[in-house]
């Protein structure tokens, strides 16, 4: 969409996955209770950061797939 609409290329992408507990209340769960906290940060190709998403997700209902592929 960035790309067709706004004629912006995304270049780069960085996503990190940790464990968090004090942000259990966001969910309306215990304080406490195990939580994903994801944070992920997408640079243009001209090296301006385009934008930064935080995520929190229950732990215990979620699984992460990640395809590692080799690029030539």
């Amino acid at each position: 969409m960035f790309e067709k609409k706004f004629g912006l290329k995304i270049q780069h992408g960085i996503q990190v996955i940790e464990a968090a507990k004090k942000e259990a209340q966001m969910l309306g769960v215990a304080e406490g209770s195990p939580v994903f906290l994801i944070e992920r940060r997408s640079t243009l190709d001209t090296n301006q950061l385009l934008g930064v998403v935080r995520s929190v997700f229950l732990a215990d209902r979620y699984k992460f797939k990640i395809n590692l592929e080799r690029s030539s």
